[in-house]
């Protein structure tokens, strides 16, 4: 539900509970990913890529500065 839209208008309380960890060096296994993010909505794990997700003014960002993030541990 992240940056999710109704009737133009963005849900406040939604909002509040998507968060976009960014600028990370994110560890998937016996890979890391450098410059990656990783979205959660919810308390869950959504997404998970490198660069720049799109609309990353509807998260709560958090820069972690190229430090080390392991999602799901």
């Amino acid at each position: 539900m992240c940056g999710k839209k109704f009737s133009g208008t963005t849900v406040d309380a939604m909002m509040k509970k998507c968060i976009l960890f960014k600028n990370a060096n994110i560890v998937q296994g016996t890979t890391i990913l450098p410059h990656g993010y990783v979205i959660l909505d919810q308390e869950k794990i959504r997404q998970v890529g490198t660069g720049v997700p799109a609309n990353e003014q509807d998260y709560t960002v958090i820069d972690v500065a190229g430090n080390f993030l392991c999602p799901g541990f």
